[in-house]
């Protein structure tokens, strides 16, 4: 319940600096990084699936209360990408090293994206979004950026926190 609480402000703090923060140094910035997804990656790769599931449904409604997008589409969005998440931890890194770390991050940004862009591609002729133009080249420019600057990221939090590098496992293959 405790590590619930603390993780639920980190979440929060997250949250802030990712839409009110990073803004004001660059308005390229909060698009090259998803703080919230890069911090619950964290969480549904080291702890418990029931707090995982927790901790998904309250970043989509912190994530909701800041975006632009119906109420309760980024709650969706993070509890598909639990799912995701979860089937690839318990099928396929089944070994919890750096390496699977790194996929399940990239994991979870390519599935953040495709989750993203069927919704763009369906509310489309809903609304007066223009699918095109997130189909050009340019969206996919700032997918590979964001996987980039989530490795970099998850590449420093690995070196700067030993308490990661001790939870991980030192050996590639089980």
């Amino acid at each position: 319940m405790k590590k619930t609480i603390i993780y639920f402000l980190i979440l929060v703090i997250i949250t802030a600096v990712q839409f009110s923060f990073l803004p004001g140094f660059s308005p390229l910035l909060p698009v090259l990084i998803n703080l919230p997804l890069f911090f619950w990656v964290f969480i549904i790769y080291f702890e418990d699936k029931s707090q995982s599931f927790n901790l998904a449904i309250i970043a989509g409604l912190l994530v909701d209360i800041y975006a632009f997008s119906f109420f309760g589409f980024f709650i969706i969005l993070f509890v598909l990408e639990f799912f995701i998440i979860n089937f690839l931890i318990n099928r396929i890194l089944r070994n919890k090293n750096f390496v699977s770390l790194i996929i399940a991050q990239i994991s979870a940004l390519v599935g953040w994206h495709l989750i993203y862009f069927s919704f763009l591609a369906v509310s489309s002729s809903f609304s007066q979004i223009v699918i095109r133009d997130f189909t050009r080249y340019n969206y996919l420019y700032i997918v590979i950026f964001q996987i980039i600057t989530h490795l970099v990221l998850t590449f420093l939090i690995y070196i700067i926190f030993p308490s990661i590098r001790r939870r991980l496992n030192v050996s590639l293959i089980n």
